[in-house]
């Protein structure tokens, strides 16, 4: 999908005090900042979940993992969406333009894949 968005369409948790810490089955915990759904300018949209970590965001391997456990919390909510594609945004404390994303595709059986 394109990266470049034309509608973007989010639910805010609040302000950085409102937002809710979620316990990953390891123990970790991530703060999420804001599930909501992107448009982008080609092709369909997503249902994207936006995430701060304390994992080193050039960390890739690290990153990945979690954001695994972080899907396997809220695939239920993106299967509910009706949306064929997915979005999980790791962002760097404190920050809007550090982060990494990983993107799922819902396949023909069900399942999704991230790409």
């Amino acid at each position: 999908p394109a990266l470049i968005l034309n509608l973007f369409l989010i639910v805010a948790l609040g302000n950085a005090g409102d937002h809710v810490a979620i316990k990953l089955p390891s123990g970790r915990e991530v703060l999420l900042l804001s599930i909501g759904r992107l448009q982008f300018s080609e092709g369909r949209p997503a249902w994207w979940l936006r995430y701060e970590t304390y994992v080193k965001i050039k960390n890739i391997k690290e990153l990945k993992a979690e954001a695994l456990e972080v899907w396997d919390v809220y695939r239920k909510e993106a299967d509910r969406s009706g949306e064929t594609n997915a979005v999980l945004s790791a962002n760097a404390p404190g920050s809007d333009s550090s982060g990494y994303n990983f993107v799922f595709q819902k396949q023909a059986t069900g399942s999704w894949r991230m790409l």
